[in-house]
């Protein structure tokens, strides 16, 4: 996700999403810090991944204890990818083999209780059976993790170990000579270098399951990550969306993160709607009237859908998409010597560039917002002149008239409700963005050619603009 910077990650709802879904193993946790889009050759695994999905949201219910054990016995294991790389060059000390012993058995426990899940709702996963590798771990089949070289291991070992013993015996009934303990020392030296031959010699017995153990690994990355994204999904409404469609077909989207925020004020999230095609659509509305709590909102779920995640939509149909652009004036580009509008067309002209191989997903937010308006509109028209003969989905915010009859799709945020507003008695100006808040209708309306919303005099009303401005501003 490197097109999108951390502060876009932060104000489209990506970081809210991704800090709520919590493997619990190191290896679910490390699979969701690189978490990353598919790619159009993996659309199949893309599916895959979203039909595991809907099988856990969808039986979550039902297993729920099951479940829970599993993110239980996760949260267990210790992180022993990079010992198996070490085990291939047979240099595994006694503890990484005390791990890899404790690692197999507790990956006995995970298959055991994955299979009392899975033969009911039959995810497209599985498990690699490690059952001999842990035979070479757990040679007496006791099944208690821990691990020690044994006396009987070799009897050159049995031997050495034996003439240590005496000498330590010596030594404890203050025989301490230095004959004793240069003696001590040499039996000391060569019980170690036994050891390393005994240790190389496990690891070369490991050599042919290790493909089989990391594959385990990786396995309970993703069976540990699809059951956190299950739990976070579950907590809205939310659906598997479908991929590969033609149009951009959205019924009842919300965004979790706003919906949380409009919660704890005593208001509710507008369930959002679009339908649209390749080429641009313009969304139009007065300021405050909810036109970036849309492309937030369905810029989040576009990227949610190709990491194989739940949308928080009733119904979610998106073609799929080879890159993703967020195209807005950003502090960190300005504090590097571009202007607001010079950042915007640096990141337009390598947009752009990139849309003329690829099909992709592109949000204009208030473009050309800091330019004089006449040469705003100029060169916002020519923007969607020209994106409309290209096969991206080009999303463009404007407060500007008369720039959208070029666009193939025009939606304008309906905004403030006049009926509310003459309901209300008393207007709080120190609680004003709330009231109006209140006030508004961000619900998205399918337009051809009307005005904007002049609900931006309306706005300075309602939070006391001083009489002597108003006056000059109402004819």
């Amino acid at each position: 996700m490197k097109t999108f910077t951390a502060e876009q990650k932060r104000l489209i709802g990506l970081k809210f999403v991704i800090e709520n879904i919590c493997p619990t193993s190191p290896y679910g946790i490390e699979r969701l810090k690189r978490l990353s889009v598919f790619s159009r050759s993996q659309i199949g695994e893309l599916n895959c991944e979203l039909d595991n999905l809907k099988l856990v949201v969808d039986n979550y219910r039902k297993f729920q204890a099951e479940f829970e054990m599993l993110a239980h016995l996760f949260s267990q294991s210790k992180y022993i990818l990079r010992s198996i790389k070490r085990c291939a060059s047979l240099q595994l000390d006694e503890v990484e083999l005390f791990e890899f012993k404790e690692f197999l058995l507790l990956c006995k426990k995970i298959i055991t209780q994955f299979n009392i899940i899975n033969q009911e709702i039959k995810l497209n996963l599985s498990f690699a059976d490690t059952t001999k590798p842990l035979e070479i771990l757990d040679k007496d089949g006791s099944g208690i993790p821990t691990f020690y070289i044994e006396d009987t291991s070799s009897p050159e070992l049995e031997a050495v170990r034996k003439q240590k013993r005496a000498i330590e015996k010596l030594i404890k009934q203050n025989l301490k000579t230095p004959s004793n303990m240069q003696e001590l020392i040499n039996l000391s030296v060569k019980e170690m270098q036994i050891e390393n031959v005994i240790k190389a010699s496990l690891c070369q017995k490991l050599i042919p399951y290790l493909g089989d153990i990391e594959y385990n690994c990786n396995q309970i990355a993703r069976l540990d990550l699809l059951i956190a994204k299950a739990v976070f999904a579950l907590k809205y409404p939310s659906s598997r969306p479908q991929i590969d469609c033609e149009n951009l077909k959205v019924v009842d989207m919300t965004n979790p993160q706003i919906s949380d925020l409009l919660q704890q004020r005593g208001q509710s999230f507008t369930p959002l709607a679009i339908c649209i095609g390749s080429g641009v659509t313009v969304v139009t509305g007065a300021n405050m009237g909810g036109k970036s709590v849309f492309i937030q909102t369905i810029t989040l779920n576009v990227i949610l859908a190709h990491l194989g995640c739940y949308v928080f939509a009733k119904k979610f149909e998106t073609p799929f998409f080879d890159f993703f652009s967020f195209i807005s004036c950003e502090q960190e580009q300005i504090s590097k010597g571009l202007s607001g509008f010079g950042t915007e067309i640096v990141n337009l002209n390598f947009v752009y560039r990139q849309a003329k191989k690829e099909v992709g997903f592109i949000v204009f937010d208030e473009f050309a917002r800091s330019t004089n308006a006449g040469e705003a509109q100029t060169i916002f028209s020519a923007v969607v002149k020209t994106f409309n003969q290209n096969s991206s989905f080009v999303l463009m915010t404007t407060h500007l008239d008369n720039v959208a009859d070029e666009a193939k799709y025009h939606y304008q945020v309906i905004g403030l409700d006049k009926d509310k507003i003459k309901k209300m008695r008393l207007f709080d100006q120190e609680q004003g963005i709330e009231q109006i808040a209140g006030c508004m209708n961000y619900g998205l309306v399918k337009v051809d050619n009307i005005p904007l919303p002049k609900d931006a005099i309306t706005i300075c009303k309602l939070l006391g603009l001083d009489s002597d401005i108003l006056s000059k501003i109402e004819p």
